[in-house]
């Protein structure tokens, strides 16, 4: 009936009045159905949408009257399961009727991807179920044209029901309309009274013709094409349970015809990924420990998903719980485990780094903590400018909180954010970091001094010169035995920053004593630290007293190459400080000399 209705898509577009722009046309949609279908983009919404397009001077009066049905319906049928119609208008200029839709798919050009995932398949024959049913019962509705080409696949991978050419109240459904519908509907998907026009059968049970091509459609979802009549019978690729319910939703007598609502009771749909389909979709209403409970199963199946439904379905459900449906931390890790999995970074700066910003203003420290242990991970998606304006501003809060898990995570989370943050926030980190080494907890002390000589690099050299040193000599002061080798450990990863003026007058005059410290582990740290900055003076006395132009440049370039690597291999052995350590050794509180900032000249820090 409709194969008449190719157009070429040139003479479809004319005009820069039309409410959209045209992309790639689904050629295997044409001739199907009285539309050509294309990808495209409203130009009022400015989205990404399916055009349905109609060309009225091609087509006939009956398929133009096909035409103006469906648009009425796609505005007014309203279902999760049914394609969902953004815009919709006659262009008399033009000669065109048009359908904006959400951005869909023929199944038919998607089902070969899908049945990679059988539990796909089975999701999707739930939902054209559930919306040839909500159309039988709810709306009291014949659908007319339930075939494979009136379903669509979105971007998550959910089916909608679309194809309302046909679509008519059950009570209006006359001989007239029947004899229509006999031309539109193939004749494969017919059922035996619909194909004979036996009309009595059919106004006792109007929507019975919908069931039976429910079934056909079911069939050719997992068997293929149906070719004649006697493929119906080949059902050996269809899933054990289903067989029965196939089978009833196919007889001859509409009374014992299978309902829609009975084949969603089917205990093939007891499948985890229809669970987790249908908990998504319910997730507003479900209490704090399911979600809890379901988010951390989440993670797990998130790898063996199909990718497509892992980001658009599930993904939006995550960040929308995140935002406004009060999730807790646990919802964090399956879409942080989205996004390692795939995500473009356009996609990653449109669906994921909105609601992590949005997430570092939440003052819930279940939130913050996990937040700042993922941080790391987020870093490359984050600009210095996101950074510096709005999420080192939530972050810095952290130095004063009163819970010490946050004190020590917001320490450790400057060595990623230290390469992007700007000169005067970086100063607000030394200031927090001055007060942080007088912490009451010597683990934060510990971590506080390993992480300024990590991020050491990253301030620029008047900020070095001003609080590295004093910083240092007032962590050799701490009664934490690993404090103190903290300090050490970070003289050592930082002497190229030091002037040999410096390393010989303030420095050694730090270091020096502490080949005596009573712990074993201190006193080694001392004398390898006294070892490299003694070869670094000994470089630095060679030099004096030569004219500018004597000393080998070379020489001096290998002299600076040696140091700056055993720095580095200094400042990869600097591993942080657990809490645990910590109490296993039996960590003191402050000493009265370090709450006074006393020794080394340890104010410094603060600047």
């Amino acid at each position: 009936m409709f194969s008449s209705m190719v157009s070429a898509a040139s003479k479809l577009v004319a005009g820069a009045n039309l409410p959209y722009e045209l992309g790639e046309e689904y050629a295997s949609f044409a001739g199907k159905t009285p539309w050509r279908l294309y990808a495209g983009k409203s130009r009022k919404l400015e989205c990404d949408v399916t055009v349905f397009l109609y060309d009225i001077k091609k087509g006939t009066d009956a398929q133009t009257e096909l035409a103006r049905n469906a648009m009425r319906r796609y505005r007014t049928l309203k279902h999760p399961y049914c394609v969902k119609c953004l815009d919709a208008g006659e262009l008399a200029d033009n000669g065109l009727i048009f359908l904006l839709t959400e951005p869909v798919t023929p199944l038919a050009d998607a089902l070969a991807e899908l049945s990679r995932t059988p539990s796909s398949l089975v999701w999707g024959l739930y939902t054209l179920a559930a919306a040839v049913n909500f159309l039988s019962i709810d709306c009291k509705m014949v659908h007319g044209m339930v075939s494979l080409s009136s379903i669509f696949v979105d971007k998550g991978m959910d089916w909608k029901l679309g194809g309302f050419e046909m679509a008519i109240e059950a009570d209006r459904a006359d001989m007239a309309y029947y004899g229509r519908a006999r031309e539109a509907l193939p004749k494969r998907y017919q059922s035996p009274e619909l194909a004979r026009g036996n009309i009595d059968v059919l106004r006792n049970l109007p929507v019975a013709a919908d069931w039976w091509a429910l079934g056909c459609t079911m069939f050719e979802i997992f068997c293929g094409e149906i070719r004649s009549p006697a493929d119906l019978k080949k059902i050996g690729d269809m899933p054990e349970h289903l067989k029965n319910d196939y089978m009833r939703l196919l007889s001859a007598n509409t009374a014992q015809r299978l309902r829609p609502i009975e084949l969603l009771q089917n205990g093939v749909f007891d499948d985890d990924y229809v669970s987790l389909h249908l908990f998504l979709e319910t997730l507003n209403v479900k209490d704090a420990v399911e979600k809890d409970r379901f988010f951390s199963k989440l993670t797990e199946r998130v790898p063996a998903m199909p990718r497509p439904a892992a980001q658009w379905k599930v993904l939006p459900a995550l960040t929308n719980a995140l935002e406004y449906g009060g999730a807790s931390a646990k919802a964090l890790e399956p879409l942080l485990r989205i996004a390692k999995d795939g995500l473009s970074e356009e996609d990653m700066q449109s669906q994921v780094v909105p609601t992590v910003v949005k997430l570092f203003a939440n003052t819930d420290r279940s939130m913050r903590i996990p937040l700042l242990q993922t941080l790391p991970a987020l870093m490359e998606h984050l600009s210095a400018r996101v950074i510096n304006e709005t999420v080192f501003g939530h972050v810095s809060l952290g130095f004063a909180d009163t819970s010490p898990v946050l004190r020590e995570l917001t320490v450790k989370s400057m060595v990623a954010l230290a390469p992007k943050l700007s000169r005067g926030n970086m100063g607000q980190v030394m200031r927090a970091f001055a007060k942080l080494q007088l912490d009451e907890e010597a683990a934060i002390r510990t971590n506080t001094t390993i992480c300024l000589g990590k991020i050491a690099v990253h301030l620029d050299a008047s900020e070095r010169e001003r609080v590295l040193i004093p910083a240092f000599t007032r962590s050799l002061k701490d009664p934490f035995p690993p404090g103190r080798n903290a300090g050490l450990l970070s003289f050592s990863a930082t002497q190229q920053y030091y002037k040999p003026i410096d390393a010989a007058t303030r420095v050694l005059a730090a270091v020096a004593p502490m080949v005596l410290d009573p712990e074993r582990e201190v006193r080694e740290t001392a004398l390898g630290c006294l070892r490299a900055y003694m070869l670094k003076l000994e470089q630095a006395s060679a030099a004096v007293g030569k004219p500018p132009g004597e000393a080998s440049s070379a020489d001096a370039d290998a002299a600076d190459d040696a140091v700056s690597k055993a720095a580095d291999t200094v400042l990869k052995s600097m591993n942080w400080l657990t809490s645990a350590a910590a109490k296993a050794v039996g960590a003191p509180q402050q000493s009265a000399a370090l709450t006074a900032g006393g020794g080394g000249g340890g104010g410094g820090g603060g600047g």
